[in-house]
């Protein structure tokens, strides 16, 4: 395929060959020593949040009738070609001989932003088209458009030389995994296979088998409500400065967060034209919020958020932690809430009082920064037991699909009943 070359080249990269899960072998360079030198390409690369938001809106907007095909680019740096006064310094020695690549490999620190580059100039004006750097999602709303969008791509990567993994193309799925989420009409939650190493995770025996269980849970704690509060113990398990003794605590609380991401039903998919509301709280040593959306009479979860307070965090008053809530909370849902008008519903009522009538100068520094980053989103602030008249809760996604006559949880407000941390 004319990847590599032999050459005389006075360079020499250390090579390493990797055994991907698959069985299959992924070649790349330790060009730590190259990259150092090398002039950073800014193209900015994509973010995963941002690419949900929009494959999510797209999803909800079709309302569960669309086609969707999921595809992979095999070895997609090999579709971008190395200039050749470049080439030389791309070599390596393997099996007594020494080669230059003509193509790019692995390792090199501008790669992922130029092969961002080239599938955005290549597939971004496509509105049925989502690629986060070599995984491409097409989601049409008919069958016609999505054999003209897949028509499309494959006749560009013909042209340009861009190969697709066939082990990975997934054609016309009501149901399939993109990015470690398992994503269908009705939302998106964790995939069979993470949840299926989550139960048969082990009892950790030590720090580095903490860290890895805790590492798999956080990935999926989106789904969970209280995640973090949850795993709090385990949390602070990790830190050398006290020893490593696994007790009724810590595995209470393993099994709940066990129990509780196998189970949870995932979150509803966002929809840009229907209104959205925030609802934060903070106790003594956590904080949390959950994005909530409207669907007729329902509020239906868009996402959790929770986050353990450490340090300096931990000794501030109420009000403070109020707040950082709100700002830690706005911040996890930014590519939700950035541009778009929502409701923010907070547990301090003094926090109204601090925006409506800017009373920053109450703040110290930290706080007034966190005021001003406030300031760029547009929302309306309210009180709990005022924030909705009406309101029916459902936190699974399969209960939100059939409209029957069956009784919710109605309340008089809808906020006070959604409880975060229990009592402080």
């Amino acid at each position: 395929m004319g990847i590599i070359k032999e050459t005389q080249s006075s360079y020499n990269i250390p090579l390493i060959i990797l055994k991907k899960g698959d069985g299959s072998i992924r070649v790349s360079l330790d060009a730590r020593k190259l990259n150092s030198i090398l002039v950073p390409d800014r193209w900015p690369l994509p973010s995963m949040p941002e690419a949900f938001v929009q494959i999510s809106n797209k999803l909800a907007k079709a309302k569960g009738k669309c086609f969707v095909t999921a595809l992979d680019w095999f070895r997609g740096y090999w579709a971008l070609q190395v200039d050749e006064q470049d080439s030389k310094k791309l070599a390596f020695s393997f099996n007594n001989r020494h080669y230059a690549a003509t193509r790019m490999l692995y390792g090199t620190s501008t790669g992922p932003a130029a092969f961002s580059r080239v599938m955005s100039e290549l597939f971004s004006n496509h509105p049925s088209i989502f690629i986060y750097l070599d995984d491409c999602l097409v989601i049409d709303v008919t069958f016609e458009e999505h054999m003209k969008t897949l028509e499309f791509i494959f006749k560009t990567c013909l042209e340009y030389g861009i190969l697709m993994s066939s082990k990975k193309v997934k054609f016309c799925r009501a149901e399939f995994d993109f990015l470690g989420h398992k994503i269908n009409s009705s939302g998106i939650s964790a995939t069979d296979k993470h949840i299926q190493a989550i139960k048969n995770f082990p009892t950790p025996k030590d720090r580095t088998s903490l860290k890895q269980f805790l590492g798999l849970a956080n990935f999926n704690l989106k789904f969970v409500k209280n995640g973090s509060q949850i795993m709090s113990p385990l949390y602070k398990l990790t830190s050398r400065k006290i020893p490593y003794e696994w007790t009724e605590v810590h595995q209470s609380a393993f099994e709940e967060i066990v129990t509780q991401l196998a189970t949870s039903p995932g979150i509803a998919h966002f929809d840009k034209e229907k209104p959205v509301t925030l609802v934060t709280d903070a106790s003594g040593h956590a904080v949390g919020g959950t994005l909530y959306q409207a669907d007729g009479d329902d509020l239906v979860p868009i996402g959790y958020f929770s986050r353990e307070l450490t340090g300096p965090d931990l000794r501030r008053s109420m009000r403070q932690k109020e707040l950082l809530a709100v700002a830690y909370a706005v911040k996890s849902f930014e590519y939700y809430l950035i541009g778009a008008k929502f409701d923010l519903v907070v547990d301090h009522k003094s926090l109204i009082y601090l925006f409506k009538e800017k009373r920053r100068k109450e703040l110290d520094c930290k706080f007034t920064n966190i005021y001003h980053y406030l300031l760029k989103f547009n929302f309306n602030i309210l009180h709990r037991p005022v924030a909705i008249r009406f309101a029916k809760i459902t936190n699974s996604r399969a209960r939100r699909k059939p409209k029957t006559s069956r009784k919710g949880l109605y309340v008089r407000s809808a906020i006070p009943a959604i409880t975060f941390f229990g009592g402080r």
